[in-house]
């Protein structure tokens, strides 16, 4: 967290328009780094559509990879240009919306807490595809701050997608146990459940989702997914009509539900499903 000094108005200053352009607190709502946003891919139900979205249901990630966590937002001084009072210091040398340099010295003279400049430094290096240098970082945080959901979330991705699964599945079983809602976490749970082939765990956690977010369509449409897998055409249909009715445009949820409606045997509606989905693509 950023502390002030009020003995030293500049410094004050600079720290309030620090305070700006951070990300600010961990808590849900001010989540440092919120998950990517990409555009879906379309792909047959067989294939579990792994991950999360950042507002609700609308944005998934892609078919290979967990909830990316890395995106960035920059605020008012985003455009803003030259030294900070008192410190000479410019701002886009140490906005993280730019990530172009982690400077600890700075920014720890500047009141932030180290946990967090680890943080932020393991972001610029899964920016720059650094994941050895990432997890380093991240567990850096986690030494320093071992509450830190958002680092063991964005640890278990990183590990995840350097195929060690029963490590990404520690980090996000800790991220869930330090926050219940964490609905990220329960997702990249989910997905990795899945990728080692426990449907019946990942099932569980994106039932969880559903619970926490009933409106989030990509959580009903990745468990009817897993549900196509399993051979339960009829759970599977019912999870991509759900998810159709929350989203309309859901081009990917029509073509999963084609492929379970032509899995029954229903090719008429399979064929209407298959339609509408290319329309939709268009």
């Amino acid at each position: 967290m950023i502390r002030f000094n009020k003995r030293k108005p500049y410094q004050a200053l600079s720290l309030l328009c620090l305070a700006v352009i951070l990300f600010g607190c961990e808590g849900k709502k001010d989540d440092p780094s919120p998950v990517v946003q990409t555009t879906e891919p379309e792909q047959q139900a067989a294939e579990q559509e792994p991950l999360a979205d950042t507002a609700g249901a609308d944005n998934a990630a892609s078919a290979n990879s967990n909830t990316a966590p890395l995106t960035s937002t920059v605020g008012p001084m985003g455009k803003l240009k030259g030294p900070l009072p008192a410190f000479g210091v410019y701002v886009a040398e140490i906005n993280p919306a730019n990530y172009q340099k982690i400077d600890a010295a700075v920014m720890q003279g500047m009141g932030m807490e180290p946990h967090y400049v680890h943080f932020l430094s393991g972001a610029k290096s899964f920016r720059e595809g650094d994941y050895d240098r990432a997890i380093a970082e991240y567990t850096q945080a986690i030494n320093l701050k071992n509450d830190y959901a958002e680092a063991y979330n964005y640890r278990g991705y990183l590990y995840g997608e350097t195929g060690h699964l029963d490590k990404a599945i520690a980090d996000y079983t800790r991220a869930i146990a330090l926050r219940s809602g964490y609905t990220d976490a329960w997702i990249n749970r989910g997905y990795a459940y899945g990728e080692k082939g426990d449907l019946d765990k990942a099932i569980a956690d994106y039932t969880r989702v559903i619970a926490l977010e009933p409106k989030n369509a990509s959580a009903y449409n990745k468990r009817g997914s897993l549900y196509y897998q399993k051979g339960d055409d009829d759970r599977a249909i019912a999870d991509f009509s759900a998810a159709i009715k929350l989203k309309g445009d859901y081009a990917l949820a029509y073509n999963n539900r084609g492929h379970a409606w032509y899995s029954k045997g229903e090719a008429e509606k399979a064929a209407a499903d298959f339609a509408a989905a290319e329309r939709l693509r268009r």
